[in-house]
């Protein structure tokens, strides 16, 4: 899947070698996402609550014409397209440098959530390509990325999410129905972690006990930054019977500390979140 989409995309955006490279990079990298980014949406129905299956993801700095660059009424379209299609399992999250978003999105009659980050943090977390249009990605529920490229800009680039996304969401649908559910709870679902320091290892384990009839799969632990890491046992967990996360975190800055960790597992909701806390010295 991962060879033909590669070979998709370098037909839909016309590729020379090295920006063949760039998209090789990204496909199958996680998106980072940054906390406590303030956003903004002129209709609060549809702020996003749920956790989509999947999510277009596009980043726009704050130089040169934002507007040119964002074009929101196609954005618009699309995501009213998409919506319609796939409800709440189709998500969006656009982040904007720019300061002057709120009157861009004010004229085009943007109803839809933005999100307001002045400082560039999502792109210091991921170090996005420099050019534009590999600044837009399309990510599954585990945060990888799936496409690259932005469908505003390029009508091939559209054409394969709507291919990618009615596909994905057909053989989503399927596993549902066929996976077997259990039951899950965490011994602690909010961490608070004393004396963290910058640049400094602490360590904290997390029990998670299956409490259902069938056994317990955890597909993927990953965290909302690059400074956790975790361990855990892959084999499958017996009902009744529970298993170990190692989680080590490395602060690389000091101040509050404030972290997600997301255990993708076969339970009804898909996943379960645990908080990290600290003041990092």
């Amino acid at each position: 899947m991962r060879n033909i989409l590669l070979f998709l995309l370098s037909l839909c955006l016309g590729c020379n070698n090295i920006e063949k490279s760039e998209i090789e990079k990204w496909v199958g990298r996680r998106i980072i996402f940054p906390e406590h980014i303030p956003s903004y949406s002129s209709d609060k129905d549809n702020e996003v609550v749920n956790k989509p299956q999947f999510t277009v993801v596009m980043y726009v700095d704050s130089v040169g014409c934002s507007s040119c660059k964002s074009n929101m009424v196609l954005w618009k379209a699309l995501i009213e397209k998409h919506k319609n299609s796939f409800g709440d399992k189709f998500g969006y999250k656009l982040y904007f440098q720019s300061n002057d978003i709120k009157d861009m999105l004010e004229v085009n009659d943007f109803p839809f959530n933005v999100y307001l980050d002045s400082l560039g943090i999502i792109q210091k977390l991921n170090d996005f390509p420099t050019n534009d249009s590999f600044r837009c990605f399309l990510v599954d529920s585990l945060n990888r990325v799936v496409i690259v490229g932005n469908p505003i800009n390029n009508p091939k680039i559209w054409m394969l999410y709507d291919k990618v996304l009615s596909s994905e969401m057909k053989k989503c649908s399927l596993l549902t129905q066929n996976k077997i559910i259990t039951q899950v709870v965490v011994d602690k679902d909010v961490i608070r972690i004393d004396k963290l320091k910058k640049d400094v290892t602490s360590k904290v384990d997390v029990i998670v006990k299956n409490i259902g009839e069938n056994p317990l799969v955890i597909y993927d632990v990953i965290s909302t930054c690059g400074c956790t890491s975790i361990k855990w046992d892959k084999r499958n967990i017996k009902a009744k019977n529970e298993t170990k996360l190692e989680i080590s975190v490395t602060p690389n800055e000091s101040g509050e500390f404030s972290k997600l960790i997301y255990i993708y597992c076969n339970t009804s909701t898909e996943y379960i979140y645990i908080r990290l806390l600290g003041d990092v010295e």
